[in-house]
Parts: structure tokens; C-alpha cells; sequence
């Protein structure tokens, strides 16, 4: 996956090389910081001219930092820790967009206005991040970022939407996945 030109690639490398953290919680801090502006910032490239409203950026936060800690405390290299560290790396990406809140510029067909547009299920199969089997910061922000990417495709959410009629009457629609 060639990352390397995006804007994000560069900086999320860039946060790594220069070891400005103090430790484990204010390297997440940093990354999850970018990412977060990343995503938001940049969310019509996603989500078809869009705007993302709210993350869980918080929830992510915890679940890498415990993980980082995990991974420091495994002396022994067991592979089950490594395996649960990288577990919680993905599952913190499902908690970010957990109940996340999207506006809604597109209409669905046949619909007057939208009432609310949230993502209902983050990615129902977990992709595990690989940040430990390397000490090279390009493969960990291209794991990092192919990760976010694979969650974007596999999540679902819920459009409700104003049907017109006397009353309106509100409608669900369903969607599923980000580009």
C-alpha cells in the first residue's frame, strides 16, 4: 500500500522519528491527536462531501496506551501479549467510531431532510495493528493507517431521514461503510 505521499503518512511518521514524547500515554496523545484532525478535517474525501461531527478520539486513546503499557511490561516477549497489545490497538479504532456522529449534505432518495446520521457498528471483525514486529516507523503508521482504513470499509450506520407526508414521517436508512 503506498501511503508514503499522504499528508498523513508523513506526519504520523514524522511524530515517531522525532521521540518527542515523555512516554507511552503522551506518544498516543500525539498520534491520536493527528489522526483524529486527520479524519475529521479530511472527511469528505471519505465520506462523499460529508463532514464527520463526533468521534471517541478518548476511548482510543485508552485502549493504544493500554496497550503500549502491555507491550512494555511483556520482558519475556510472550506472544500472547503481544497478540492482546495488538488486539486492543483494533479495538480501539471500533471504539473511536463507536455512536460516532456524521452530518448529512446528500439526501437519501425521496427524503425532505435528515434528523441524524451515526455509525451504529464499527467494523464487526477486528484488524489486528502490527507495531511489534518492527522498529521502522513508515510499516507501524502504514499498519496504523491500513487499519483505520479496513474499519472505515466494514462499519455500519443509520440514516434517519424526513419521508414526506402529513406528517413526516421519519425513515431509517441503513449504510454500510466508508470509502
Amino acid at each position: 500500500m503506498a501511503l508514503k505521499n499522504d499528508k498523513l503518512y508523513k506526519d504520523l511518521v514524522s511524530i515517531i522519528e522525532l521521540h518527542e514524547a515523555k512516554n507511552e500515554e503522551d506518544f498516543v496523545n500525539k498520534i491520536v491527536d493527528e489522526l483524529d484532525k486527520h479524519i475529521k478535517f479530511n472527511a469528505e474525501d471519505y465520506i462523499y462531501g460529508n463532514t464527520i461531527i463526533k468521534t471517541n478520539p478518548e476511548l482510543l486513546k485508552k485502549a493504544w496506551t493500554t496497550g503500549f503499557l502491555l507491550l512494555k511490561s511483556n520482558i519475556t516477549n510472550s506472544d500472547l501479549i503481544i497478540r492482546l497489545a495488538s488486539m486492543l490497538f483494533a479495538a480501539g479504532i471500533n471504539l473511536y467510531w463507536l455512536n460516532s456522529q456524521l452530518s448529512y449534505t446528500i439526501l437519501p432518495p425521496g427524503t425532505t431532510s435528515v434528523v441524524a446520521n451515526f455509525v451504529v457498528a464499527p467494523s464487526p471483525i477486528l484488524f489486528p495493528i502490527e507495531l511489534i514486529n518492527t522498529d521502522n516507523p513508515g510499516e507501524i503508521v502504514e499498519n496504523i493507517i491500513r487499519s483505520f482504513r479496513f474499519s472505515m470499509q466494514a462499519m455500519t450506520g443509520i440514516t434517519i431521514a424526513m419521508v414526506p407526508g402529513t406528517p413526516p414521517i421519519p425513515t431509517l436508512f441503513y449504510w454500510h461503510g466508508l470509502s
